[in-house]
């Protein structure tokens, strides 16, 4: 058995993901690295997920398991609204307990790619029952 607690973790402001980076300078001479807070360039972020830039990064408490954040799936969400109503949820995925997989929900965001639609990752402890909506390797729409 593994080991419960909470960590603190950045994320993507736009779909939510821990898979995010940071831009620094490197001194190649020595190896070490730096961010500029003042003057000069600004911080910039980049998320693995979504593929987005964006200069402002926060950290939240999330549930994890031996240290990491546990993701159980995503889900393909309305541009800028909360997934407070189901009508938030892209009309494919039938209500907010339906969880895809990353290839899925990108599938869905490229079929539909009229910038209405967002990639939303779901981690352990958000949904209390989820379900994927398509199974398989391969599953598609």
């Amino acid at each position: 058995m593994g080991k419960k607690q909470k960590l603190y973790q950045f994320y993507c402001p736009h779909c939510g993901s821990i898979n995010v980076q940071e831009k620094a300078w490197v001194d190649l001479n020595s190896t070490t690295g730096s961010n500029v807070d003042s003057g000069g360039d600004l911080k910039e972020y980049y998320c693995l997920d979504c593929e987005k830039h964006f200069d402002n990064i926060e950290a939240k408490e999330f549930d994890c398991h031996n240290g990491r954040v546990v993701i159980v799936g995503y889900q393909v969400v309305m541009r800028g609204g909360a997934l407070i109503v189901d009508d938030t949820l892209h009309p494919e995925i039938d209500n907010f307990t339906c969880l895809l997989s990353l290839s899925q929900a990108n599938d869905i965001i490229e079929r539909h790619d009229n910038g209405a639609w967002e990639l939303d990752t779901v981690y352990k402890g958000e949904i209390g029952e989820p379900t994927f909506k398509y199974e398989g390797k391969n599953a598609r729409i």
